[in-house]
């Protein structure tokens, strides 16, 4: 059976929760996990905040569109969109191909809100991944792509020059929010994570947490 995540992940503040439930579309995918239960790893204070199952989601499930937000239009990257690769079980490169538009979108937030704001990607068939990547927005850019068959990542950080590393992605991105995981498992992530708990009621509040 296949496993696939197409996420945002944030460290959330009413700003940013504001602006991701005034987007059609979005409010619906919109989740708040303020803490996890039993043994976990280092969360955030202030929780996380999810936008599910974003974009075209492998044709499988409905999917959350693409943001297209008129303040972010003019927002520049610094790591363009073609730059990052993931290296593949065939050994090819394949680009990441997110949309301009939806990192334009993502900067903003960052920016706009204060937050640290997150795209996060992942398919697995049951075995090892054959596709992951993350991009992070603190404002300053960072993008992380795996590199099928080796505990390595490739690295993209504005500023710097690309280079392969070792560790995970997931685990880089979610330092970055704040989650200090030394391994990629996680609890949201799980097929039994009980998701319906944390979802943001169209009154803006979420069921638990």
């Amino acid at each position: 059976m296949g496993w696939f995540c197409s996420e945002i992940m944030a460290q959330p503040n009413p700003r940013l929760v504001a602006a991701l439930r005034a987007l059609p579309g979005v409010a619906d995918s919109l989740y708040l996990v303020h803490s996890l239960p039993g043994r976990r790893p280092n969360f955030p204070p202030t929780g996380l905040a999810f936008v599910r199952d974003v974009g075209d989601v492998w044709g499988v499930r409905p999917a959350a569109p693409w943001p297209d937000h008129p303040a972010a239009r003019d927002m520049a990257l610094a790591i363009p969109p073609d730059l990052p690769r993931v290296r593949t079980m065939d050994h090819g490169d394949a680009a990441v191909g997110l949309p301009g538009s939806f990192l334009r979108f993502l900067k903003w937030l960052s920016q706009d809100a204060g937050s640290v704001v997150a795209y996060y990607a992942a398919f697995s068939w049951g075995g090892p991944f054959e596709w992951e990547c993350g991009w992070v927005f603190e404002p300053r850019e960072a993008a992380y792509c795996m590199v099928y068959g080796e505990s390595r990542v490739r690295a993209y950080r504005e500023g710097a020059a690309p280079a392969e590393e070792a560790g995970g992605v997931l685990v880089r991105v979610l330092g970055h929010l704040g989650v200090r995981s030394p391994r990629w498992e996680f609890a949201p992530h799980a097929a039994d994570f009980d998701w319906a708990r944390y979802k943001v009621t169209r009154a803006g509040g979420a069921p638990g947490g």
